[in-house]
């Protein structure tokens, strides 16, 4: 009898014990990590903020637990001080294609692609209502540190995820956008510049300038 492919990539959508167990369908579906590694969601943000130093990309076949099912293909990238949430969804999206052209003629044609899978290695699944410190930023934490998150939260005019928070003198303001400079020196002393629409911090050989909602507050040296 004849089978259906279903092919799942970019979705949030779950398939139901009867649809993975139809022997008519061949499901397969498309994730941002090197699974086992990594199931869930929000993924690309997860691995910088864990300070990766690489990702990936995999196909793999749907069973009926979340990013679970024997692997297909597999692609590796690496994550470095720059590298946004954007920068991973890029790169995967650009690879998926070419991963998904170099197992689809063996999968039509003979209706299974060679798989791997080794069920000790499964990792942790991050939901959906779990994102990287609750989207809240902390200003007392370091320059690298605040780095790590804007650069989590940054998937460019895609909101995927909700504005960072940062609260000062009892108001949240929200990080519409961010500029971060390497300096050529270290400066041993922490600064933070506070201006109408903004928040500057400089510390060790960091620059970050992030453009908040609204409020205006005083200038401080810590």
């Amino acid at each position: 009898s004849s089978k259906v492919l279903i092919i799942s990539a970019n979705n949030q959508y779950l398939f139901s014990k009867s649809e993975v167990q139809n022997e008519k369908n061949i499901i397969i579906n498309f994730h941002y990590a090197l699974l086992p590694n990594y199931r869930g969601l929000n993924i690309p943000s997860w691995v910088i903020y864990n300070k990766e130093s690489e990702t990936g990309i995999t196909w793999h076949y749907v069973d009926a637990e979340i990013d679970h099912g024997r692997i297909i293909k597999q692609k590796s990238m690496l994550i470095d001080d720059s590298t946004t949430a954007f920068d991973v969804v890029r790169w995967g999206m650009t690879n998926a294609i070419i991963l998904f052209n170099e197992f689809i003629d063996e999968l039509l044609s003979k209706g299974a692609v060679e798989t791997f899978l080794s069920e000790s290695m499964l990792g942790r699944i991050y939901y959906g209502k779990n994102i990287p410190e609750n989207g809240c930023l902390d200003l007392t934490a370091s320059v690298y540190e605040i780095s790590r998150l804007l650069r989590a939260y940054d998937y460019k005019r895609f909101e995927l995820l909700p504005k960072l928070q940062l609260k000062e003198n009892g108001h949240v303001f929200e990080v519409e956008r961010y500029a971060i400079t390497k300096m050529p020196s270290e400066n041993a002393k922490r600064k933070i510049e506070w201006g109408e629409d903004f928040v500057r911090i400089v510390e060790d050989n960091l620059d970050i300038m992030m453009h908040v909602s609204d409020g205006t507050l005083k200038d401080a040296d810590i």
